[in-house]
């Protein structure tokens, strides 16, 4: 099986899973993200692609039984999911790339990572890139809040229109900081990704170069959020 044919048996295989989330922030829109950015921090590395991409893939498939199950620990209940998934992928797929896919997934939310694996690297980094910029504040705020404050219709149809996302972003936390107790909320979220920018919690340096625009709005944001 060639790599691309790899990619797109695995996107077959795990989108229709996405598709049962209801909480759109770590549905397929969120998983393509993943994917994209992954995959310029995995050139920028000399990563392999392919696995890359399964990585990013399969990283969230936990969510789905988080959400219906109302267990912790997305990342350990993404690797069985996983693990079924790449069970259909061999044997075009190696034990090592196997172990390398497993390993990255399951570390991907641990608060501190000292190991030194690149695709763990890529994919920690990655996902958190998709809680920057404009997208990043409306992800947060639903992921936070447990609500949209503009249609969410609107939100997923502009995903790659970055000025109408930053005029639905502005438009939600005008409206938020109008109600006390979700200004206080989404302040404490707001003050943990800022802080992954301000006491340099990502792991590669390209993360910096490549996305530097997005962690200057995020920023932005908590620098005026009081006014």
């Amino acid at each position: 099986m060639e790599n691309g044919s790899l990619l797109e048996k695995t996107k077959q295989l795990v989108k229709p899973q996405y598709n049962e989330i209801d909480n759109w922030t770590h549905g397929w829109p969120h998983i393509t993200n993943v994917r994209d950015t992954s995959f310029q921090l995995a050139k920028r590395k000399g990563a392999k692609k392919d696995i890359t991409g399964i990585i990013a893939y399969c990283h969230d498939l936990g969510r789905i039984i988080e959400e219906k199950e109302k267990l912790p620990d997305h990342a350990t209940l993404s690797v069985e999911p996983t693990i079924r998934v790449l069970d259909q992928l061999t044997p075009a797929l190696s034990q090592h790339d196997f172990g390398t896919i497993i390993g990255a997934i399951a570390v991907h939310s641990d608060f501190n990572y000292v190991g030194n694996k690149e695709y763990a690297k890529i994919l920690r980094d990655a996902d958190k890139v998709d809680s920057l910029g404009a997208w990043g504040i409306l992800r947060s705020i639903k992921f936070t809040l447990k609500k949209d404050f503009v249609p969410q219709e609107e939100i997923l149809k502009n995903q790659n229109n970055p000025k109408a996302l930053e005029e639905l972003a502005e438009k939600s936390i005008f409206i938020l900081k109008k109600q006390p107790k979700s200004k206080e909320k989404y302040r404490l979220n707001l003050n943990k990704i800022s802080e992954w920018i301000e006491k340099e919690l990502f792991h590669l340096k390209s993360t910096y170069n490549l996305f530097s625009d997005k962690m200057e709005y995020i920023l932005n944001v908590k620098k005026n959020f009081d006014f």
